[in-house]
């Protein structure tokens, strides 16, 4: 834990010392959801829910796509820090191995949970009750999500050797992952694409995240498109513990 608290420190203090990584915390979300809510405004339509708006169904996924950079930028740092010879001391010491996991795990939660608590405060304004959300099951979503994010992108970054390489992927896979999880549009209830879109963790996440931020007032026709809660979780830990062994096991190993 030594080791972990030492990268987390280190990667708390480059955070800070990035002015436009600080202000794009804050501004970005705010600018997708704002764009998205007023561009679909008058096209945006959930059969069932006459109340649903756009601005309030984009929420919860919003939470997520900002989870989601957050593990993003603090991955990449992997290939920078590989370049720079950084890694190859911090893996010197055994302790640090599992500790350079844990770090970024660490660092991405703490700013992800930050920038959350900023952008809820803006939930009434889409028309949720924060007095119906679900607090506890919130605060889970936000920890397996940011989790998640930040591990796939360690596995990621751990293997490539360039950050353009690490952006290309991330084009190619995550971002598409992020839009078709429900977060933009809801899911298709038909088969065979209900079951084959939600094999994308990215669903797991919104479903789960959307059903802690409506809390009691989760729309029944809503949550009929939606993951279960009990299978949201599972699905969303066994990922967490999944990528989690693997990134150790890659750490452990000899490539980096």
């Amino acid at each position: 834990m030594s080791a972990a608290i030492a990268l987390w420190r280190r990667e708390w203090i480059r955070f800070w010392r990035q002015p436009s990584r600080v202000v794009g915390v804050v501004l970005q979300p705010l600018l997708v959801w704002g764009i998205a809510a007023v561009g679909f405004s008058g096209i945006f339509h959930f059969p069932g829910v006459d109340q649903l708006r756009a601005a309030q169904f984009f929420f919860p996924g919003i939470i997520v796509m900002m989870l989601l950079f957050n593990g993003i930028f603090s991955t990449i740092s992997v290939i920078e820090d590989r370049q720079a010879g950084f890694l190859q001391a911090a893996l010197a010491g055994p302790s640090a191995r599992a500790g350079i996991v844990l770090g970024k795990i660490l660092s991405s939660l703490t700013i992800g949970l930050g920038q959350c608590g900023l952008f809820l405060c803006l939930a009434p304004f889409a028309g949720f009750d924060l007095g119906a959300t679900n607090w506890l099951l919130l605060a889970t979503a936000v920890i397996l999500t940011a989790s998640g994010c930040t591990l796939i992108g360690m596995m990621m970054a751990w293997r490539l050797k360039t950050s353009s390489a690490y952006h290309a992927l991330m084009s190619a896979l995550l971002l598409p992952g992020w839009f078709l999880s429900g977060a933009v549009f809801p899911l298709p209830a038909q088969e065979p694409w209900s079951t084959l879109l939600r094999v994308n963790p990215f669903a797991w996440m919104v479903d789960l995240t959307r059903a802690a931020v409506y809390g009691a007032e989760l729309p029944t026709a809503l949550s009929a498109v939606m993951m279960a809660v009990p299978q949201a979780l599972i699905c969303l830990t066994v990922l967490v513990v999944g990528c989690g062994w693997i990134a150790l096991r890659q750490v452990g190993g000899r490539h980096g």
